[in-house]
């Protein structure tokens, strides 16, 4: 029984085995949250909101499990908070192709260069709480530029 519901733990850490990739996990598990925040976009503002939290809570408790049972710190096949980061850049805006697609570049962006204070959750804050809250970091980051640029 014990190793079922660690088995269905990685399933959702890897978002159904998007993170196994070899090449470019994060990113490929970024696309793959695409189809689940376009529908989070179509909930009303507040539902987005309480999604989005319960939804990065549950991500912490997932992916600490999924560390702990890979024994790595930040193990590339985890995803979830890729996709938790992908939401938070995009809720609260309207549902739309450009939205989908700078809201994706610029989470990557802030993803992968990891500035302050993404890089300080990467590399101070441990198990699933790190894992998760540098994405989250990097999705406000994203949330932030994606409403400047639209705002223009």
């Amino acid at each position: 029984m014990i190793s079922r519901s660690k088995d269905l733990v990685l399933f959702f850490a890897t978002m159904a085995g998007t993170g196994n990739a070899s090449k470019a996990p994060g990113t490929l598990g970024t696309l793959a949250a695409i189809p689940f925040c376009a529908l989070l976009l179509l909930f009303p503002a507040k539902a987005q909101v309480v999604l989005m939290l319960t939804a990065i809570l549950m991500g912490i408790m997932v992916c600490d499990a999924a560390s702990r049972r890979l024994g790595e710190k930040d193990p590339s096949c985890v995803v979830l908070d890729e996709a938790l980061g992908l939401g938070v850049t995009l809720m609260l805006f309207p549902l739309s192709l450009a939205t989908l697609v700078l809201g994706f570049v610029l989470f990557r962006l802030f993803d992968i260069l990891k500035p302050w204070p993404v890089a300080y959750f990467d590399q101070k804050v441990p198990g699933g709480a790190g894992i998760v809250l540098d994405d989250v970091a990097a999705g406000l980051c994203a949330h932030l530029c994606l409403s400047i640029f639209l705002a223009f």
